[in-house]
C-alpha cells in the first residue's frame, strides 16, 4: 500500500481521531486535509512500514496545533462540541474499538469531549493514544517526542484530570440509551404544554443549562444552575419561542437528542436547535445543553426535510 493509498484507507479514522481531539467537525476536516498535505510534502522515511501509525501521530500533532489556535481565539458564551448524528463517522469500520479505559463510543459522548477540555492539547493527546486507542508507551512517546518517563507522567497527569469524569462516566449502554430517550421525551412533552411541575419533576436539584451560540445568534452566555432557574429559563424559550415546524428525536454522539427546526430562522431563533440532556444517577436530568451556532449543526438532520419527524407545526 502506497502513501496515498494508505491516506485513504485511514482517512475516516483520521477524522474520528482528530474530532476527539478537537471536539470540531470542522476542525476535524482541516486536520485531515492538513495531513494530506504533509503526508504527501514529506512523507515518512520507510514507506514499506505499515503507515497507519505514523498518520496517526501526524494527525495528533496538526490536531494539537489545531486545539491550541482554537483556545486562543476568544468565544462569545459557552463553548460546546459539534453534535454529530453520524455514527459510521464517529466509530468508522477501520478502527477498531480497543475497549481500553474507555471505548470508543463512549470517548464520542459530549460528557467526554467536554471532560477533555480540561486537558492540555498534550495530555489530551496521550490519554486518548494510551486510553481510547489502547496505544503503548512506546508509541505514545513517540507521538509527543518525549522519552517514555515522560509519556507516562503526561498520562499519569491526563487521568488525574479525569478523575471528577470518571466519578459519574457517560458509558452508553443500551440502558443509558433507553433512560435518556425516556426523560427526554418527558423534558419535550413538559416544555410543550406548558406543565412547570412535570418539567422541575424530571430536572435534578442541582441541574446545568448550557447553550452555545458563539454569538451567530441569541442565547444564554452564562451556564445557568439549578432546577428553579432551568425550569424557569426554558418555560420562557417555550414563551420565546419563533415557529417551530418540525421536532424530531434522533441519536448525536451515542445517545438521543432532540432537533427543532424553526422558520423563518432570525437572529433570535436560528433554523436549527441541537438539545442533548445527561442524567445524574438517579435517572433525573443533570445537563442540559442547546446547541445554537449554525455553523455546529451541520451534521445533523434536518426535522422538517426528514421522514422521522414526530412533532410539526403548520
Amino acid at each position: 500500500m502506497n502513501l496515498r493509498e494508505a491516506l485513504q484507507h485511514h482517512q475516516r479514522q483520521l477524522w474520528a481521531i482528530a474530532y476527539r481531539m478537537t471536539g470540531s467537525a470542522s476542525d476535524a476536516d482541516d486536520v485531515v486535509q492538513e495531513v494530506w498535505v504533509r503526508g504527501l510534502a514529506r512523507p515518512p522515511r520507510d514507506l514499506g512500514a505499515p503507515l497507519g501509525g505514523w498518520l496517526r501521530t501526524v494527525a495528533l500533532n496538526v490536531a494539537r496545533d489545531t486545539l491550541r489556535r482554537r483556545r486562543r481565539r476568544p468565544y462569545d458564551g459557552p463553548w460546546l462540541p459539534t453534535p454529530i448524528e453520524d455514527s459510521a463517522a464517529l466509530v468508522p469500520d477501520d478502527l477498531p474499538d480497543a475497549e481500553a479505559r474507555y471505548s470508543l463510543h463512549e470517548s464520542a459522548t459530549f460528557a467526554f469531549l467536554l471532560a477533555l477540555e480540561a486537558l492540555s492539547p498534550r495530555e489530551r493527546a496521550a490519554l486518548l493514544l494510551a486510553d481510547v486507542l489502547d496505544a503503548d508507551t512506546a508509541e505514545v512517546a513517540r507521538a509527543l517526542k518525549v522519552t517514555r518517563s515522560n509519556a507516562k507522567v503526561i498520562v499519569h497527569r491526563a487521568r488525574k484530570k479525569m478523575a471528577a469524569y470518571d466519578k459519574h462516566r457517560c458509558v452508553p449502554t443500551a440502558e443509558r440509551v433507553e433512560a435518556t430517550s425516556t426523560a427526554l421525551m418527558r423534558f419535550l412533552a413538559a416544555a410543550q404544554s406548558g406543565d412547570s411541575a412535570e418539567l422541575v419533576a424530571v430536572l435534578a436539584d442541582d441541574v446545568r443549562f448550557t447553550a452555545d451560540s458563539g454569538g451567530r445568534v441569541v442565547g444564554a452566555r452564562k451556564v445557568v444552575v439549578g432546577r428553579d432557574a432551568v425550569a424557569k429559563l426554558q418555560m420562557g424559550l417555550l414563551a420565546k419561542g419563533g415557529n417551530v415546524i418540525a421536532v424530531t428525536f434522533t441519536n448525536v454522539n451515542g445517545l438521543p437528542a432532540i432537533v427543532a427546526a424553526v422558520a423563518p430562522p432570525t437572529a433570535r431563533h436560528p433554523r436549527l436547535t441541537c438539545v442533548l440532556v445527561d442524567l445524574d444517577e438517579q435517572g433525573r436530568i443533570g445537563e442540559v445543553r442547546y446547541v445554537l451556532h449554525p455553523d455546529k449543526l451541520t451534521r445533523v438532520t434536518d426535522p422538517a426535510r426528514s421522514a422521522l419527524t414526530i412533532v410539526g407545526g403548520d
